[in-house]
């Protein structure tokens, strides 16, 4: 990880970033306001699957009203993301709390862009719902958890 690590920490925009002194607060910024909506629209959409609020609205519903959101923030997270390792390579790459939340974010996305396709076809969800929704709001959980512990065991 090293050599390639130090190439991104001298790339042009790796140095401009660093050396722009508002630019890493404004990225991470962006990151967490669109984590704070990715989660927020995940988590509705997990309690009505699980049957814990807004039972009385159609699920294919709040799918639709969930589904772009999440698509938005996913790619706005990507971008961001992207030049936060960029900015500090060596600071992410080797950090295993990096490699747990992106574990973590990736399964999570996953299954809740499964729950919302499953959710568009109309039908009821069958046994899993519940469960998978605890394992999605879970995932969440141990994604926030692991973004912060980023920066204590670089």
């Amino acid at each position: 990880m090293g050599v390639r690590a130090d190439w991104l920490a001298n790339s042009g925009v790796a140095v401009a970033l660093r050396e722009t002194p508002w630019a890493i607060p404004a990225i991470q910024c962006v990151h967490i306001a669109a984590i704070a909506l990715l989660i927020s629209s995940s988590v509705l959409a997990q309690m009505r699957i699980a049957g814990w609020m807004a039972v009385d609205q159609p699920l294919d519903q709040i799918a639709s009203w969930v589904q772009p959101r999440l698509r938005l923030c996913i790619a706005v997270l990507l971008a961001t993301g992207l030049l936060m390792i960029l900015s500090e390579p060596n600071r992410t790459l080797g950090n295993p709390a990096f490699w747990a939340k992106m574990g973590a974010v990736i399964s999570a996305f996953g299954l809740t862009e499964i729950q919302v396709r499953f959710a568009h076809s109309g039908g009821a969800f069958p046994g899993w719902g519940r469960p998978a929704a605890f394992v999605v709001l879970m995932l969440w959980i141990v994604a926030i958890a692991c973004g912060r512990w980023i920066a204590y065991l670089y």
